[in-house]
């Protein structure tokens, strides 16, 4: 992609949080940068929907201690909803970082997002482009964080009549020159730096996840023991050993986060017939309604 830039107002905010909360992750490094509202040459944003069918835009966070994430916070430069459609909307995914990647030195691997560990869907209608930051609400004490992570704006969800264009910082200004990522059309992740195919801009990205790092529901030490799965990579027929929870939700996401299976199972071993799914990679994951686990396999 190549691109031509234009800046957009910056205004100034401040963000207050209750008492449990402990952190705004990534809110005042940008803010110290320039705020900009970078337009595609195609129509679109560089960062939001866009003639190149971009399909994710995702910021990545680093941070040294285990925490619940509570919501992500959202700034947009421009937000148009001319479809009236109630079901248009972006959704917003958290990530683990575990996946293959592309930087401006090259292929990477274990560095971009990969695994959809909880995602929140946001109508376009509710969205703010007035200068306010919009509050995405996660399930409280449901999304538990280890180490590093990245939020991501889906934007496949959209109605074709609806644009959204996030800020970012201006080019120069980022933190650090991998955090921020895109999942372009053909499902591969670059980093918005890399020039040959993303748009050679060194920026972070207006999504600022807010987090508790004092977990009073103590759900950091439940977790569902790790689950296996036979054969991977498969044809037909998966096998999940492991499940260890009573009245299970057995999900498969798609590489952008849409759910494309569930089935109901009370634990023990499970055939999953996956037959039906195209070929790549896949995440499953176990719940049963408050705490999850989640492993990814490969769809031949």
């Amino acid at each position: 992609m190549k691109i031509t830039l234009t800046s957009a107002l910056f205004l100034l905010l401040t963000v207050t949080a209750s008492a449990q909360v402990t952190d705004t992750l990534g809110y005042s490094n940008f803010m110290a940068g320039t705020e900009v509202l970078y337009t595609s040459p195609n129509g679109g944003y560089a960062f939001g929907n866009n003639g190149y069918g971009d399909k994710v835009k995702a910021q990545t966070y680093t941070h040294e201690s285990s925490f619940v994430l509570r919501s992500v916070l959202l700034k947009f430069g421009d937000v148009v909803f001319e479809s009236g459609d109630s079901t248009s909307a972006i959704r917003v995914n958290i990530y683990d970082n575990y996946g293959f990647g592309i930087t401006s030195f090259g292929s990477s691997d274990s560095i971009a997002p990969d695994s959809v560990v909880g995602f929140v869907d946001i109508p376009v209608y509710e969205l703010f482009d007035d200068g306010s930051l919009t509050n995405v609400e996660f399930d409280l004490d449901t999304i538990v964080i280890f180490s590093k992570f990245s939020v991501g704006i889906d934007l496949t969800h959209l109605a074709s009549a609806d644009t959204v264009g996030l800020f970012s910082t201006s080019d120069g200004d980022a933190m650090g020159s991998i955090n921020a990522w895109e999942l372009t059309a053909n499902n591969s992740w670059f980093t918005v730096e890399e020039s040959a195919f993303s748009w050679g801009l060194d920026v972070d990205f207006a999504i600022f996840p807010v987090i508790d790092e004092n977990d009073p529901a103590r759900v950091i030490e439940q977790t569902l023991p790790e689950i296996s799965l036979f054969p991977n990579p498969c044809a037909n027929v998966l096998m999940v050993h492991g499940i260890e929870c009573i009245d299970c939700q057995i999900l498969v996401y798609d590489p952008v986060g849409r759910l494309v299976a569930m089935q109901q199972f009370e634990g023990g071993s499970k055939p999953i017939d996956v037959s039906g799914l195209h070929s790549g990679i896949y995440i499953l994951t176990v719940s049963d309604g408050f705490i999850s686990t989640s492993n990814q396999f490969i769809k031949l």
